[in-house]
């Protein structure tokens, strides 16, 4: 995994990198790949130290320095209330430095020295700084031990200005460093990042969005509220309208956004919570595949569709008291629901990306349905997160589109779960087996379709609804009856409840008693007699 950051103090960096680090955690730094000169000078020592450090940084730097090329950009200081690097003014800072760490996870264990090396080499031809086409830059590539995390890593450094004084571009670095290493993944037997062989990409908090949310003492921001809420509207919906009535019925405030050129035309919207200090946020920036030319392709609305659609995005104060028109269906939409996404060719990625949307704004409606922020809630928060971002891709997927009976199912959990509340748990217990039985039939797919990272990830974050589900089927013997008689058509799997024995309470009176060891019984030995003759009977002695 790479992690770019461009600077414009070489020695300061390097002198990091062979340093303690920050945690103690650095061990023995010392170079494994690197220039062809510095390597001569310095590739054999085992370790080194911070003058050797200076050292290198000023051969890393002689292009610059010979040719007198000196980069500039744009000034950034870090902000520690918002977490994040800001420009600052308009004044210019040196940017010559290009620094990447390319991290193994904690878990894959160690590479040799050697494979790191063919690794660097690899990237950086791959990146451009020394493919042969152009004029080389001077770089190292530094080795000190595993992270806190404990994956093993290498930090590469590097001064974009070549031999002949021309600049290395940093254009698009980001994406061709995340080809590059999935390239190097696939050439060097290392696992495999799923989410960037299918071109995914899901939304991520700032660190000044996750610390609003623990000053709430919510543990979730409202980008992930707010995920959660479209999210069952969307799949619940199978137009635009219904999206619109489900969303500000679950407590969304919904701003469409209206067209340059045509003033009737939606071309996107905003969202927020209903509460004073919420900020509106683009639909696409809470989740890629919840922008509103997604969902109408979802949908499969026509250009006609799209234009009658827009007079649902009348302001919220004027549209305030609707409801959206949900019915509930019987749950035979379920079980059919249940045996069509068991048929989805694996080989299909539309129709899997389709039944993940789906399935994740299921466990949305459910939540809808829980005590906010109760462990409940966030049980189907993070099974919904990990599901959803399946779906989450860079571009549309084409041929995915929204089932029938998808739709109907969220649209149904929606008022079933309410209603279940006052029912009991049977309903509710119900809706989460459903769920559970789609979650184990999407789990399958991904394996069978060679995804066993993103199966692992499913059937991780699911583990613990499916703890409670079969703890619940224990502690109710009628349920497995329950399920296959409203279920019917369905063959069960993810639930074969076990043999318990329920313990009945011991009385008050029996509890304080003090227990009487009682004498064992005496049991005389049998034994035959001898023969006294005739007609006598044989007896004990």
């Amino acid at each position: 995994m790479p992690n770019i950051v461009q600077g414009g103090n070489t020695g300061g960096l390097m002198r990091y990198l062979v340093g303690p680090g920050r945690a103690n955690e650095h061990v023995k730094p010392h170079l494994v790949a690197g220039s062809g000169s510095i390597m001569r000078k310095w590739g054999d020592w085992e370790e080194l130290s911070e003058a050797q450090a200076g050292e290198i940084s000023e051969r890393i730097d002689q292009y610059m320095n010979e040719t007198g090329t000196y980069p500039m950009g744009a000034h950034k200081q870090w902000n520690r209330e918002t977490e994040e690097m800001e420009t600052v003014g308009n004044s210019r800072t040196p940017c010559h430095v290009f620094h990447c760490s390319l991290s193994l996870s904690g878990d894959e264990g160690k590479l040799s020295e050697e494979t790191w090396a063919k690794i660097a080499h690899d990237f950086m031809r791959e990146m451009g700084f020394d493919d042969g086409a152009h004029a080389p830059c001077q770089w190292v590539a530094i080795h000190h031990g595993a992270s806190k995390g404990g994956g093993d890593h290498i930090h590469i450094v590097a001064n974009i200005v070549r031999e002949n004084g021309t600049r290395w571009s940093p254009w698009q670095c980001f994406k061709h460093a995340q080809k590059a290493c999935g390239q190097l993944e696939h050439r060097y037997g290392l696992r495999i990042v799923e989410g960037r062989e299918h071109g995914r990409g899901s939304r991520c908090d700032s660190a000044r969005a996750q610390k609003s949310a623990d000053k709430r003492n919510m543990g979730v921001t409202e980008r992930q509220q707010l995920e959660m809420k479209l999210r069952a509207a969307a799949m619940a919906a199978r137009n635009e309208e219904e999206f619109v009535r489900i969303a500000r019925s679950n407590g969304v405030q919904l701003y469409g956004r209206v067209s340059k050129e045509n003033p009737n035309k939606i071309v996107g919207y905003s969202a927020r919570l209903c509460h004073t200090d919420a900020r509106y946020m683009a639909g696409g920036k809470i989740a890629r595949d919840l922008a509103l030319p997604r969902l109408r392709k979802m949908w499969g609305e026509s250009p006609e569709q799209i234009e009658v659609s827009a007079k649902a995005w009348v302001p919220f104060s004027k549209r305030n008291g609707e409801k959206a028109p949900v019915v509930a269906g019987p749950w035979n939409i379920f079980s059919e629901y249940i045996n069509e996404f068991r048929a989805i060719d694996p080989r299909d990625e539309a129709a899997i990306i389709s039944g993940a949307q789906c399935l994740s704004g299921l466990y949305s409606a459910q939540m809808e349905q829980c005590k906010p922020f109760s462990p409940q809630a966030f049980r189907l928060m993070r099974a919904s997160q990990t599901i959803g971002r399946i779906a989450q891709t860079k571009t549309h997927t084409p041929g995915a589109k929204q089932s029938a009976l998808g739709a109907s199912a969220v649209s149904s959990a929606l008022t079933m779960g309410a209603s279940a509340l006052s029912r009991g748990r049977r309903q509710q217990l119900l809706l989460l087996y459903s769920a559970l039985e789609l979650t184990k039939a999407l789990h399958d797919l991904l394996e069978q379709s060679g995804q066993t990272e993103t199966a692992l990830a499913v059937s991780r974050d699911s583990a613990e609804l499916m703890a409670s589900v079969q703890k619940q089927f224990a502690e109710m013997p009628q349920m497995t009856a329950y399920v296959r008689n409203e279920l019917q058509g369905v063959h069960t799997q993810i639930i074969q409840p076990p043999r318990v024995t329920l313990k009945r309470a011991a009385s008050p009176s029996r509890t304080s008693a003090k227990r009487v060891e009682m004498p064992q019984q005496y049991i005389p030995k049998r034994t035959q007699k001898r023969d006294q003759g005739p007609g006598h009977r044989a007896g004990m002695e």
